[in-house]
């Protein structure tokens, strides 16, 4: 409640333990210029939250048997610089040393995977494969372009037969740019006011794999329950949580993800000793961003969060 009154939040907050919902509430302004309030029903783009679904694509089809760890990106995909030696599991662990994309036109348009492909293959490597950790959504970019590769469809298309519609996720889907009818949230970002926000004309292009998924708080639970307690889903089994980061703030294990797009922010963690559960919408970019982690734990576990 007190960022939202310091105008550095807007968006819905839900807390779970198990099949036990703990506490939900949204605030704000889903659209502020159509004056229409963020709900529990509210979706929103969730940006890098993105890469626990592409990861989990993948895993589905290592069980498949149609793919393994130490393959080699130059298996699916060619002229990738290194891409005969960047291997599955350093682009799931961000650690191939694979380009960046950081044009300006990529977060303005949604440009075709051949293009961005292309652009790639000109890119100069970070570091050699495995020999450095940096953290990559163009890995998740190559991965999303293997899945279909493998799949014979779209990426979209994968994660809804095989994720979205297993786990009855109704308001979460793939797109680059704009969501499809329904009940959206608006980005925004902080206005010369003090506690105002401005709503952004157009949302952020984001390309499948690392950032294009949206979702509401209720789909995020299901979600962070079906990695916590479905074998089809779980991570814990594997040897790191591919698509998360592992964590340890003050003496209890988690893992989670968090995602930024212009315009809003998102944040998930998983307490799997607990089974505790934690999903941070936000439609306000603002540095609330870099303190809903610990302050999540405080609120659980005992605390002062920070104020802002």
């Amino acid at each position: 409640q007190p960022y939202v009154a310091a105008g550095d939040f807007r968006g819905v907050i839900l807390i779970a333990q198990g099949n036990r919902i703990l506490a939900e509430k949204s605030y704000g302004q889903a659209d502020s210029f159509h004056s229409i309030p963020n709900t529990l029903e509210t979706r929103f783009r969730i940006a890098s939250l993105s890469k626990t679904f592409t990861a989990s694509a993948i895993e589905l089809l290592m069980k498949q048997g149609k793919i393994r760890l130490n393959d080699t990106l130059g298996r699916f995909i060619s002229g990738i610089v290194n891409g005969d030696e960047i291997t599955i599991d350093q682009l799931l662990r961000h650690a191939s040393g694979v380009g960046v994309l950081d044009s300006p036109d990529m977060y303005l348009d949604c440009l075709p995977t051949v293009e961005l492909v292309r652009r790639l293959r000109e890119a100069k490597p970070l570091f050699a494969p495995g020999k450095g950790d940096q953290y990559s959504n163009e890995g998740y970019f190559l991965l999303a372009l293997i899945i279909e590769k493998l799949s014979g469809e779209s990426y979209g298309a994968f994660l809804q037969h095989n994720i979205f519609d297993q786990l009855k996720l109704q308001n979460t889907g793939s797109t680059c740019k704009n969501l499809p009818p329904g009940p959206n949230a608006v980005g925004h970002v902080p206005g010369a006011a003090a506690n105002s926000a401005v709503e952004l004309p157009s949302n952020e292009a984001a390309a499948i794999g690392p950032g294009s998924i949206y979702s509401d708080a209720h789909d995020l639970y299901a979600w962070l329950h079906a990695v916590d307690t479905n074998p089809a889903f779980q991570v814990d089994r594997l040897a790191y949580p591919f698509g998360w980061g592992k964590r340890n703030y003050s003496g209890h294990k988690l893992i989670e993800q968090s995602g930024i797009l212009e315009g809003f922010n998102a944040h998930i963690a998983l307490y799997p000793e607990e089974h505790l559960y934690a999903v941070v919408l936000a439609n306000v970019q603002t540095g609330f961003f870099n303190r809903s982690p610990k302050d999540l734990e405080t609120v659980m576990f005992g605390g002062e969060p920070s104020p802002p």
